[in-house]
């Protein structure tokens, strides 16, 4: 966001900045100090082992007990990310923007005019039915005392609501508010209340003249604050209080003793008043219509109020210790960096991280391009190059690549394309027995590694084999991944720290609450079951089988199977798989087994190809 103000592109990496937008955040409920220092502390470890190839997330507490790295040099750079916030950056033009915001304006004002509208009408509708209070409140006593002379407490009060000309859901409201034993929540209604509850079980239907006096009484005082409320000009008096409260009770638009619903409003409406109603309805239909789709946003970080923070005692917030200037690692920039002043910092750690003259950055970088490319990194502890991690093995080929990075402007892409043209990327995966006497672990690179394809990888390449890969770029993030419909690229598939999907979970996808410099391969009883019985692969089987199918240029099933190999494992068949597979097409199956199966030979052929080692194998 620094360096793109500029650009004649001020949106093309605006979305690298999810790097850490997209980091973990933590529930504040019980100590949000430590929450909001756990935060900086993910930051601050995922940027130094991910760039620097160092662990100054161990200096949280104490000065790194192997690496001169001290305590607060860890807290300069948490001071960095304290002076940021998450924020979402929009993704598109200005003038985009601000047309979708217009356009949400309009909507919000024109919802906000129609529920005051809505909710003026429902007040003036309550309240015009004050005159009827003292009638509920006696028709809820006589419901109460038949149910208590009836021994009936779920009698209907249907019966009394109509004999009374009263709304059944309102006179329920009633008795509730006034049971006998339930506290008195409005102390106006206290004489009512004793009256009620000393009379309800009296045998006689006739309402009490105390009572009724009471009930009168309590509608004269609802009425006397109505009509002092309303009086004209400075002579008007406020409900405050108690009063306001009262109001609020009885003509509330949530729970209100007399609360009016939107189709009770309807039915007592005035014809001018159902017209400006309508009117609001209209203007808030068109003004939905007229939002345009939301622009795309990204999850990043911006800059906030700058502060250097001070050091955690032993890690502990309510222990702060000396201050820590927000400046690069000494470890790097010398004895005394200058300090980081424009803003949060943010520009001036990017330079001095990607400044040629840092000897890790670039080598990191590279160690972990090469690491992609051949299984290990020249460096085999690639998020940690300080005093316990491995030694580089070619150290004059990293310093050679480093270098080599930086004279091509630091592009990865022109870093992949100057590995994958080396003799030793195309080396054979073949062994050979004299290599492995004198180097069994591979370490002088005489052979390419034969290496599993990662989950994101394979899923890909069973969707392109199988001919329903989507291969467009960019777009929304899809879940699940192993939906039937979701075809897009695993890239964009959408990871929860909460519960990762069991497919990437089953085949080795890294915890995503914590960095992982290296993908741990497993094999499991679990991961064959998935490639035989899953949903997914039988899909994947189904639509490879028909893909062949389709393909007019292959005229019979010879040609199918030699392209089956072809698209599955990128060589042609020899004449022992073609034969093979050909005898399996044209067996039959036992006639007690037939009724079983479900899949055709085809398609269990091709679930065998996709199945097999081969495929998830790069030799």
């Amino acid at each position: 966001d620094h360096l793109e103000k500029d650009s004649a592109e001020p949106l093309r990496h605006i979305a690298a900045l999810g790097y850490f937008g997209l980091g973990a955040q933590y529930y504040k409920n019980s100590d949000a100090a430590k929450a909001s220092a756990d935060e900086l502390d993910d930051r601050v470890d995922v940027l130094t082992r991910g760039f620097l190839g160092l662990t100054v997330s161990c200096a949280r507490c104490h000065d790194h007990k192997f690496d001169p790295i001290p305590t607060q040099d860890y807290y300069s750079l948490a001071g960095i990310f304290q002076s940021c916030k998450l924020n979402d950056t929009p993704l598109a033009p200005l003038a985009e923007v601000a047309a979708y915001d217009a356009a949400k304006k309009r909507e919000r004002e024109a919802e906000a005019k129609l529920k005051s509208f809505v909710t003026e009408q429902k007040r003036l509708t309550a309240e015009a039915l004050a005159d009827e209070i003292a009638a509920y409140l006696q028709t809820a006593w006589e419901v109460h005392r038949a149910r208590a002379a009836e021994s009936k407490p779920t009698l209907s009060a249907k019966p009394f609501a109509e004999r009374a000309q009263l709304n059944e859901a309102k006179l329920n409201r009633w008795i509730e508010f006034i049971k006998p034993g339930s506290p008195v929540k409005l102390k106006q209604l206290t004489d009512f209340r004793k009256f009620a509850d000393e009379s309800t079980t009296a045998k006689s239907d006739k309402v009490p003249t105390s009572l009724a006096a009471a009930a009168k009484s309590f509608e004269s005082v609802v009425l006397a604050i109505l009509t002092k409320r309303d009086l004209p000009g400075k002579a008007a008096v406020k409900p405050a209080g108690d009063e306001q409260e009262l109001l609020k009770q009885l003509f509330g638009d949530r729970g209100g003793l007399l609360a009016v619903d939107d189709k009770e409003l309807e039915k007592q409406l005035p014809s001018d008043k159902m017209q400006q109603w309508t009117a609001c309805k209209e203007e808030l239909s068109t003004a939905k219509k007229t939002v345009p789709p939301m622009y795309a946003v990204a999850h990043t970080v911006a800059d906030a109020n700058p502060i250097d923070m001070k050091v955690f005692i032993r890690g502990n917030p309510a222990r702060q210790g000396e201050l820590a200037p927000r400046r690069f690692l000494r470890i790097v920039a010398g004895d005394e960096p200058q300090p980081f002043k424009t803003g949060s910092g943010r520009r001036e750690l990017a330079e001095a991280i990607a400044d040629p003259n840092n000897p890790l950055t670039a080598r990191v970088m590279v160690n972990r391009l090469w690491q992609h490319h051949f299984g290990r990194g020249i460096v085999n502890t690639p998020s940690n190059f300080g005093a316990l991690g491995e030694r580089p093995t070619h150290p004059e080929l990293l310093d050679y690549l480093a270098v080599r990075f930086v004279e091509l402007g630091w592009s990865m892409k022109a870093m992949h394309r100057e590995l994958m043209l080396t003799a030793t990327y195309q080396l054979s995966s073949r062994t050979d027995a004299h290599n492995v006497k004198s180097d069994p672990d591979n370490r002088h690179w005489w052979r390419m590694p034969r290496q599993r394809l990662d989950v994101e990888a394979w899923r890909d390449a069973l969707l392109a084999v199988s001919g329903r890969l989507d291969p467009q770029l960019g777009g929304m993030s899809t879940e699940p991944i192993d939906d039937m419909a979701n075809v897009r690229r695993t890239i964009y598939g959408k990871i929860s720290r909460h519960e990762l999907n069991g497919l990437l979970r089953l085949f080795d996808f890294p915890d995503a609450n914590i960095t992982s410099d290296v993908r741990s391969e497993t094999t499991v009883p679990q991961q064959q079951l998935f490639v035989l019985n899953s949903r997914f692969m039988i899909e994947q089987a189904k639509s490879f089988a028909a893909r062949l199918h389709t393909d007019k240029s292959l005229s019979d099933d010879g040609a199918r199977v030699r392209r089956a190999f072809e698209l599955a494992y990128g060589r042609p068949a020899d004449d022992a798989e073609v034969q093979a597979s050909l005898q399996y097409l044209t067996a039959g199956d036992a006639p007690d087994e037939a009724e079983q199966i479900k899949l055709s030979r085809w398609e269990r052929l091709t679930q065998a190809l996709l199945s097999a080692n081969e495929f998830m194998y790069l030799d």
